[in-house]
């Protein structure tokens, strides 16, 4: 009998441990940079690099970029976009395809069904526009009088702008339009912590049946020695 629940115990925990392996490879990717890479806030050198999802909440994910090198980490925030492809899936998405000033605009995560789309500072944003003509997602916390480096949590209710080149009297000049971003209508969220991949719910009912086996094997075994002592 103590084999037979130890076995028990050894067969739910061993579940456990694949659906929480099976949810974090969802959530991740490893990837290697041969040029310098520019992200909000910072440049990447050339190495190896690990991408994951730290937070998610409707309309906006923190996503986590670490050094495997030296195991420094950076949070990055983001918006599921419906206006930016990737050539890869999953993969990184540049602005331009020029590698001597590749400049990342998103993530294909491996359990996402849209891209990523990164938001940059206001400088930032309004500079890399600039030099790509392509609209940016931009965050200005003095706007919302938060500090100027963002921590996870202020990430969560930061203001966003949509920063787009716009031409200017009768197409002489390129001016500057920003306007609150609004998440398109029917977008999807980006699924909470709380919601397993379906690569794992299989193994979360066998996790379930094996705690009710556990439940059960105690009751028999407590009724058991109970009819035993009254039984002496």
């Amino acid at each position: 009998m103590k084999i037979l629940l130890a076995f028990g115990v050894l067969s739910t925990i061993s579940t456990c441990c694949a659906v929480g392996a099976s949810a974090a490879s969802a959530d991740s990717q490893q990837i290697v940079i041969d040029h310098a890479l520019r992200i909000p806030g910072e440049t990447l050198q050339p190495g190896k690099y690990t991408l994951s999802l730290e937070d998610r909440l409707r309309g906006r994910a923190i996503v986590r970029i670490a050094n495997e090198a030296n195991g420094q980490h950076t949070f990055l925030l983001s918006v599921p976009s419906l206006k930016i492809t990737s050539n890869e899936s999953p993969g990184l998405i540049f602005f331009t395809d020029q590698d001597s000033q590749q400049i990342l605009r998103g993530w294909l995560c491996p359990s996402c069904s849209k891209p990523l789309e990164l938001v940059y500072g206001k400088e930032e944003a309004v500079k890399i526009s600039g030099e790509t003509g392509q609209s940016v997602l931009a965050a200005d916390p003095a706007y919302d009088k938060l500090p100027a480096n963002l921590s996870p949590d202020d990430m969560k209710v930061v203001t966003l702008w949509l920063l787009s080149p716009e031409r200017v009297s009768n197409g002489r000049g390129v001016g500057l339009k920003a306007a609150k971003y609004v998440a398109p209508p029917g977008m999807p969220a980006v699924p909470t912590r709380n919601q397993l991949p379906q690569t794992a719910s299989s193994a979360y009912s066998f996790m379930t049946a094996g705690f009710a086996w556990l439940a059960g094997f105690g009751m028999l075994r407590v009724r058991r020695l109970w009819r035993e002592r009254c039984a002496s």
